[in-house]
């Protein structure tokens, strides 16, 4: 083993190239802080809405599992908004923090935070906001893969709680069926080829005029 004398400057090697340790504010810099979670600051227009009752029961069930994201220039976040929210409830109702998420000696909830990011300007950092959500969206779901992998979550002892799918009503255990509320939703998916829209879309129409439908339509490659 060689040691080295502590007195003994090491001499430098000729060629080696210096190096850099990277700085947490150097925008091509990607890292993780841990933050309080009231001190988080929401991006001022997001345009998404949230399922808190799917984000809560998610966050029971697997803990904390994607940071959000913060911005650097504007310190608001890009990408994260429900479950941060989520978070927020949570911690003011009382409960204990989820897998995950560290408690400071303030008896504050501290969590991961992807930092690092610069937005170019207030549009750039909208536009953000918009597309870590609607990229998703675009994906679309392979049905068949996506029954046959509920299928198998179902049989397992947390069956679909905190996955937001729910099984159909006639595949649900009798005793299941009978302690369902009669305000319970039903959501169905359509999916046509482009070149029907114009008579489809009327149909489409009429149910956007009713009150209690919500209508959300995608246009992509996925049958």
């Amino acid at each position: 083993m060689t040691t080295t004398d502590p007195e003994v400057e090491a001499e430098p090697t000729p060629d080696a190239e210096p190096v850099v340790e990277p700085d947490p504010g150097d925008e091509g810099e990607r890292y993780i802080d841990w933050m309080r979670v009231r001190d988080l600051i929401a991006a001022p227009k997001n345009p998404k809405r949230h399922d808190l009752k799917t984000l809560r029961a998610s966050l029971k069930r697997f803990g904390s599992v994607e940071a959000p994201v913060l911005d650097e220039r504007t310190e608001r976040l890009v990408a994260g908004h429900g479950r941060t929210e989520t978070y927020r409830d949570l911690e003011a109702a009382g409960d204990s923090p989820p897998v995950g998420v560290k408690v400071d000696e303030s008896g504050a909830w501290v969590i991961a935070v992807q930092r690092g990011w610069h937005s170019a300007d207030d549009v750039e950092a909208a536009a953000y906001v918009v597309t870590s959500n609607r990229s998703a969206e675009l994906g679309g779901w392979d049905d068949a893969l996506l029954d046959e992998t509920l299928a198998e979550v179902a049989e397992s002892d947390l069956g679909l709680e905190g996955v937001g799918f729910e099984a159909p009503v006639d595949e649900l255990p009798s005793t299941k069926v009978e302690n369902l509320t009669p305000l319970r939703y039903a959501h169905a998916l359509v999916t046509y080829a482009v070149d029907l829209h114009a008579e489809v879309a009327p149909i489409i129409a009429q149910l956007e005029a009713m009150p209690e439908v919500r209508i959300r339509a995608t246009v992509n490659d996925t049958k």
